[in-house]
């Protein structure tokens, strides 16, 4: 690992005073940011640590809601009485999305701020990819692509976000009734969460050759492991609220 500067925010001020310093990068639970220094995808001159800076806090909202702190853990998120009583869909979902161990590490914020990756981001010995290295190009596009986008793709990228609990709660495919064409067809009009920077994910291929199924000759388990995940928040949300919804993404008006 390359060397690098650590400082500890003392609050959210703080936090961004220390943010202005050169090739400075946020560190909360670091379930995935240390990973990726040590493999070289990312690296940082200074590591701002803001687990002292008072965001980890769970409180309810005037209007009756509640107010997540950014830096709350997954784990105490997921168990919060007022998140299990009111929002069962929330706690369902955090359970559902990782390991007890990421959990009790991973923060609200983080779990939301994912960015779009995919196994040749993650993996340096590739030297074409255009989000590790801008103007690289796009190794995915003549390589291993069978996860990869189908809409909102580009020449640029077609990695996907990560994020199950978006597919289930935000994406939809608006369809053209006269065409059968996609209308939103590109990021700018297909809504996914947000993507800035990167949470964990682990890359499984299975241990064989295949010469025919790509020119890597690899196979990973794409989208074996979030096809349920969906389904699960369909089952959550008919036992929170009564209603089957049978289409995605489950929204509010789907429900009243």
């Amino acid at each position: 690992m390359r060397p690098f500067f650590y400082d500890r925010a003392r609050d959210a001020d703080h936090a961004l005073q220390l943010a202005r310093m050169p090739d400075a990068r946020f560190l909360a639970g670091g379930t995935n940011l240390l990973d990726l220094m040590k493999s070289d995808v990312l690296s940082a001159a200074r590591l701002v640590d803001l687990n002292r800076a008072g965001l980890d806090a769970i409180t309810e909202t005037a209007d009756g809601g509640l107010d997540l702190g950014a830096l709350a853990r997954n784990s105490d998120t997921a168990n919060h009485p007022l998140v299990r009583r009111r929002y069962p869909l929330l706690t369902q979902a955090l359970l559902a999305g990782a390991s007890p161990q990421v959990r009790n590490m991973a923060t609200n914020g983080g779990n939301l701020m994912q960015r779009t990756r995919c196994p040749y981001f993650n993996d340096p010995a590739f030297p074409r990819c255009n989000k590790r290295a801008p103007g690289s190009g796009c190794a995915a596009l003549e390589g291993f692509n069978r996860s990869h986008a189908i809409l909102g793709a580009s020449e640029a990228c077609i990695a996907t976000h990560p994020s199950d609990l978006g597919m289930a709660l935000m994406e939809k495919t608006e369809m053209d009734a006269r065409t059968g064409r996609a209308v939103n067809g590109n990021l700018a009009e297909y809504h996914v969460p947000v993507n800035a920077d990167v949470g964990g994910i682990d890359i499984i291929v299975v241990d064989e050759t295949d010469p025919y199924i790509n020119s890597l000759g690899a196979k990973g388990i794409g989208e074996i492991g979030i096809v349920g995940v969906a389904a699960a928040i369909g089952n959550a949300v008919y036992h929170a609220t009564g209603k089957r919804v049978r289409d995605l993404p489950i929204t509010l008006d789907k429900l009243l």
